[in-house]
């Protein structure tokens, strides 16, 4: 700048320089309302853009070539509220989702099948029905097989040699490539890590035994339910069912999957419930069961309010065959817990005197033993006795 001008500026006068301040006051002050503007809208642009990656996330979870999984996405059920419910689990762990353990029979399938169809947690498999379970199974089948492939490989089959299966051998035989981890794998990618199926619920009585090999595989720990039903009647439906299936190898098989669901088991978040206490009370005890998974385990709420409604489209009472072990006009064996659990004796096939009809009744009072400690809480202590393995092979 010329000096001339220099000094020029200097010769200013006063209301010059005071309008010149007033001019820059403004300025800043449009500077400052502007950057608190540009604040303001980068803030909701951010969160605009947060949101658009989230959703863009898991609309790439959804993807599934499972015609059943697809048909319980685009059903009337409200999507994600569940979702959204408080998971105030008592020891600060959420689990996206429970296992139903429960002996073969011992109505693990209208449990699950009630919770699906009538709560809406995630089932995500077919529906597999047959004569002996009309309503149907509820079992994944990817689940199921490698379940089944898991104990094949060692021996052992739903209702053989269950005892001897060992979970350790089973992770071996995925590592050495002798047992595919194929059902798993898909499984776990459809199912227990798919953020679009939390709730979820898993069922294959078989997990009774296998269960620890999952929990190696799976990345969040589940929850468990567990069922029971009384032993008799358990065996008594198996031997209607044929084959080789008489009641002392049904009973025995009762006390093998009750003792090894809660033996694997231990040291999980647990909600236990019955057969008979399903039966007696359906909606006081679905809601029961679903409000302590939530409450106690952190499994989220449900997609629905468990209705009467629904519960009474699905339970049918004719399909309940067997009740037995509770007819007081048969003599009383044994009684257990001051009188409020009783052992009748029952009708057999096998005629009296002989010395199966002997091995049986010895079989019953063992299980009768371990479901009147279910009953009373007492079996699922630590401390608890169970029968000796080689007694009930």
């Amino acid at each position: 700048m010329p000096l001339e001008q220099r000094i020029g500026n200097r010769s200013r006068t006063g209301a010059e320089k005071t309008r010149d301040n007033n001019n820059v006051d403004r300025n800043r002050g449009k500077r400052r309302a502007f950057q608190a503007y540009a604040r303001e809208r980068m803030s909701i642009i951010g969160l605009l853009c947060i949101v658009v990656i989230v959703l863009c996330d898991n609309w790439n979870g959804m993807e599934s070539t499972e015609p059943a999984f697809e048909e319980f996405k685009t059903s009337s059920i409200g999507a994600g509220k569940g979702l959204t419910a408080a998971r105030n689990a008592v020891d600060g762990v959420e689990r996206d989702g429970f296992m139903v353990l429960g002996m073969h029979r011992s109505g693990t399938s209208m449990l699950t099948g009630l919770l699906y169809m009538a709560a809406g947690y995630t089932f995500g498999g077919k529906v597999y029905t047959a004569q002996a379970n009309q309503k149907g199974f509820f079992e994944r089948f990817d689940v199921v097989s490698q379940d089944t492939h898991w104990m094949k490989n060692q021996g052992v089959n739903w209702d053989t040699n269950v005892l001897d299966f060992s979970w350790e051998q089973a992770l071996k035989d995925n590592e050495t490539g002798a047992v595919e981890w194929k059902g798993g794998a898909r499984a776990m990618r459809l199912h227990f890590n798919n953020p679009k199926a939390v709730p979820w619920l898993q069922k294959d009585p078989r997990m009774c035994i296998v269960l620890k090999a999952w929990l190696k595989k799976l990345d969040k720990e589940p929850a468990i339910l567990f069922t029971y039903r009384h032993p008799l009647e358990v065996a008594l439906s198996l031997e209607k069912r044929g084959g080789n299936m008489h009641v002392t190898r049904g009973l025995k098989l009762w006390i093998a999957y009750n003792m090894r669901a809660i033996q694997n088991s231990r040291g999980l978040c647990i909600v236990r419930t019955s057969n008979t206490a399903v039966l007696a009370n359906p909606l006081k005890e679905l809601q029961r069961i679903s409000n302590e998974l939530t409450s106690k385990c952190g499994v989220p709420a449900p997609k629905r309010h468990i209705s009467e409604e629904e519960i009474n489209k699905f339970i049918d009472t004719s399909l309940q065959h067997h009740a037995a072990g509770t007819n007081k006009e048969q003599e009383v064996l044994e009684t257990y817990n001051d009188g409020k659990c009783v052992a009748y004796n029952f009708e057999s096939k096998t005629k009296k005197g002989k010395s199966t009809r002997k091995e049986q009744l010895e079989m019953y009072l063992k299980a009768m033993t371990i479901y009147c400690d279910l009953e009373s809480g007492k079996a699922y202590e630590e401390d608890y006795v169970w029968p000796d393995v080689n007694e009930i092979k």
